[in-house]
């Protein structure tokens, strides 16, 4: 027999509870040329024989930090709210900071231009009332 080009290994250890079997759980791969795609399938086996559970329905693929970062933000102000709960009040719900590199603002409705501002340095866009209110709040270079 040859030799594994890839091996999963899952060690037993001394669980101080007595709850988790002391079993030993090794995966061999000993196909090289694997794509990514069939080794993820592999290493999902790998965990659901360790014991993690993986429903049918789920698989395990690479996720584009592009595609996270929204869900990273929405993240981040929960956990600002967590931290400093004295900032916010009830009627926040969903609140964003755009550090963009965007130096003009405009509200535009079916009349044309309501709102134009310049040397905008910060936009902070703030979801309230339920969603039925959005309030945005800018910074403004003075000069």
């Amino acid at each position: 027999m040859s030799k594994p080009y890839y091996q999963f290994i899952s060690n037993p250890y001394n669980c101080p509870f007595g709850s988790s079997p002391n079993v030993q759980t090794e995966v061999n791969i000993m196909d090289k040329d694997l794509s990514l795609d069939e080794m993820l399938e592999q290493f999902q086996r790998f965990l659901q024989s360790a014991g993690y559970s993986i429903s049918d329905s789920e698989y395990i693929t690479l996720a584009n930090s592009d595609d996270c970062a929204e869900e990273q933000l929405k993240q981040e102000i929960h956990d600002d709210i967590e931290k400093n709960p004295f900032r916010f009040n009830d009627a926040y719900e969903d609140q964003f900071d755009f550090d963009l590199d965007v130096s003009r603002l405009e509200v535009i409705d079916d009349t044309g231009r309501r709102y134009v501002g310049l040397d905008i340095t910060r936009v902070n866009c703030s979801y309230q009332d339920s969603g039925r209110t959005i309030k945005l709040f800018i910074d403004q270079d003075d000069g």
